[in-house]
């Protein structure tokens, strides 16, 4: 099956991986650019409209290899689809991995540092996660680093599932805070799994340019240099079988910076989804779910964008705030017209306040 949007010549092969994660069910042993045959946007538009002219008249089995082959599904409203979008649409040079679930989220961070924690437990360094917890106990860190809990990473419980599921499992937060100080404590080990840490080190010199490329100094011939050097010490040091697509997609971060001059992470992103799980999480009638989520969520973060403040919705004394109510947001039978609340409200066309809803205001804080 081919997984990559962008290469012509890159298909799958059964990985090792694949036992344990469904994102490992296939490997790419590609170590070089040079051996890429990257897809230009017309031919990558062509393939789609090929599967979607065959909708419904070919044999579903021989659609099915089809979408393998070419490495789409049918979708019927995809945009490569529309002619009309021919001069705006350029699936070659705007689509871009995101560097931060490439690393970090059963990515090639958590792998490879997982396969040398197993290749240090079988030369017989069995207290490797002891010294480890130790270890991380003993650093500072900043305070943006929620650092209480990093040594918990390492105790028994966390080895035997991490070694079941051949990857170390942390969050993308935790991964990059640990990434660099791990490095050096590998370095006590002397020769000992020395292929192992050097495959190692070279992925921290891939993070490091990645990181850095918000700051504009990193060019892409350089990261190109570390992501072949670490590709090949990971080959040597553990084989290709232990190689996901994620290790592929390291090969065309070069291109996408030389194209778009920077490389997306997507780390501010996925903390949006605090927000939205806010609500989300406590909802238990589903029958409405979109419409409780969308009276929510959306004002939500327009208090944010207005007032430059989250909105707490915790009971504690506040700033007072005037917040005019809208027409239509207060029943007319409650009695409350359009008074203005000076409580941290939450504005919303949809919603609809409620008679057991607390409301301070204006008049009735002002004869106290």
């Amino acid at each position: 099956m081919k997984f990559c949007l962008c290469c012509r010549n890159v298909f799958s092969a059964e990985s090792v991986l694949g036992l344990v994660d469904g994102d490992g069910s296939v490997v790419c042993n590609a170590t070089k650019v040079s051996q890429l045959d990257v897809a230009t946007s017309a031919e990558l538009k062509d393939a789609i409209r090929r599967i979607h002219a065959r909708k419904g008249i070919d044999d579903a089995r021989i659609q099915e290899v089809r979408e393998n082959t070419l490495g789409f599904t049918y979708s019927g409203y995809n945009l490569m689809v529309d002619r009309e979008l021919d001069d705006i649409v350029q699936p070659a040079e705007q689509f871009m991995h995101d560097w931060m679930h490439c690393i970090f989220v059963s990515g090639v961070w958590n792998i490879c540092f997982e396969m040398v924690l197993q290749a240090l437990w079988s030369a017989g360094i069995r207290d490797v996660y002891d010294s480890l917890r130790d270890y991380v106990k003993l650093w500072c860190w900043p305070r943006r680093v929620n650092s209480g809990k990093l040594h918990e990473l390492f105790t028994d419980g966390r080895r035997k599932n991490n070694h079941e599921a051949l990857k170390f499992k942390c969050s993308a937060s935790e991964g990059l805070s640990l990434y660099m100080i791990l490095a050096v404590f590998f370095k006590v080990y002397g020769a000992i799994c020395a292929a192992e840490r050097r495959a190692y080190n070279a992925l921290c010199d891939v993070i490091d340019l990645l990181s850095s490329v918000a700051r504009g100094k990193i060019q892409p011939q350089q990261l190109q240099d570390a992501v072949e050097l670490f590709l090949d010490a990971y080959s040597i040091a553990f084989g290709d079988d232990h190689m996901t697509p994620k290790f592929h997609w390291l090969l065309h971060f070069p291109k996408s910076l030389r194209d778009v001059g920077t490389l997306v992470a997507c780390f501010v992103h996925e903390r949006k989804h605090r927000m939205l799980k806010r609500y989300c999480n406590d909802i238990r009638n589903t029958t409405v779910f979109e419409h409780s989520v969308l009276a929510e969520e959306p004002p939500h973060c327009c208090f944010i964008c207005i007032y430059g403040c989250l909105l707490l919705l915790s009971v504690a004394l506040m700033m007072l705030l005037n917040i005019q109510v809208m027409p239509g947001h207060v029943p007319p039978d409650l009695g409350y017209g359009r008074d203005r609340l000076h409580d941290y409200s939450r504005p919303s066309q949809t919603a609809q306040a409620q008679q057991a809803d607390a409301r301070v205001f204006e008049d009735a804080l002002s004869s106290q």
